[in-house]
């Protein structure tokens, strides 16, 4: 059995969420090339079983420079940091940002579209409160770090399907 399908046996959505998170991935890579930043996304790989999770835990998403940044797709509708329906947002779940080395510099929090982003940067995190929340998608109780939007960067992605389509994917094969 393959390693992507010991994976779907074991987390069905997992080949799923990798495949969205490097849509996403490309998508910010593109964004910040555009804007003539020097950035590179991390190769993925895929833990042979789930047993292995931890070994297989990402050391970034993207690098801009020798700055980690961290790309993720939120299932939210928003155009704008007031239109923002809730008066914090998901930074990462707390075991994420406990463990990576180096600390991400920023995390770029995309709307349901992709079109638009809310950027917390890492220094902000003496402002972040943790809390517990049922992981709809896990569907379990996790620990996650929230942000107020108030400290947040709102930015548009103005980058096409096409441009997207000129960075490589990083899905393993």
């Amino acid at each position: 059995m393959t390693n992507l399908k010991v994976n779907e046996k074991n987390d069905p959505y997992f080949v799923d969420d990798l495949k969205k998170s490097d849509y996403c991935t490309r998508k910010i890579v593109a964004w910040f090339r555009k804007m003539g930043h020097n950035a590179v996304a991390k190769k993925m790989a895929i833990r042979p079983t789930i047993d292995e999770f931890a070994d297989y835990s990402d050391q970034g998403d993207i690098f801009v420079g020798e700055k980690r940044v961290e790309a993720k797709q939120r299932m939210i509708d928003f155009n704008s940091k007031e239109e923002f329906p809730y008066p914090t947002i998901i930074v990462d779940a707390t075991h994420c940002w406990d463990k990576a080395t180096p600390k991400p510099y920023a995390y770029v929090l995309t709307n349901k579209q992709m079109t638009c982003c809310l950027i917390v940067r890492g220094s902000t995190r003496k402002d972040w409160t943790e809390r517990q929340k049922w992981d709809r998608f896990k569907k379990r109780m996790r620990s996650f770090y929230e942000c107020p939007i108030i400290l947040t960067e709102f930015r548009k992605l103005d980058v096409t399907d096409e441009e997207v389509a000129l960075i490589p994917s990083n899905m393993p094969v």
